[in-house]
């Protein structure tokens, strides 16, 4: 995917944010190898300044969210204050800290 827009403003130090909107019909859910690349104007420096390029990065991209499979537990009217109650989704959910984040 190239980002390139004249509509990307940079900030006072030369760098611009830019949204990956991976819900487009030009991205499929699955295994990914993710790199980044810059490519900047040649203003006559040496040419190794001139860009980057991050190492590649795996990644899955799964727009599905985890449901809510079966009722809840235990299957009664009243829950004790105290009492676990359990709830199976359909796959596992990553509680593990730090939190994890998405690219949008």
């Amino acid at each position: 995917l190239d980002f390139a827009t004249d509509c990307v403003e940079e900030d006072f130090y030369g760098y611009s944010t830019l949204d990956w909107n991976i819900k487009s019909s030009l991205v499929k859910p699955g295994d990914y190898e993710i790199m980044v690349e810059t490519r900047c104007t040649n203003l006559g420096g040496p040419e190794e300044i001139n860009g980057h390029q991050t190492s590649i990065l795996p990644g899955i991209i799964d727009l599905s969210r985890p449901e809510k499979y079966g009722e809840p537990l235990p299957l009664k009217e009243t829950i004790i204050a105290g009492e676990e109650v359990v709830v199976v989704f359909t796959e596992d959910i990553d509680c593990s800290e730090p939190l994890p984040f998405e690219i949008a």
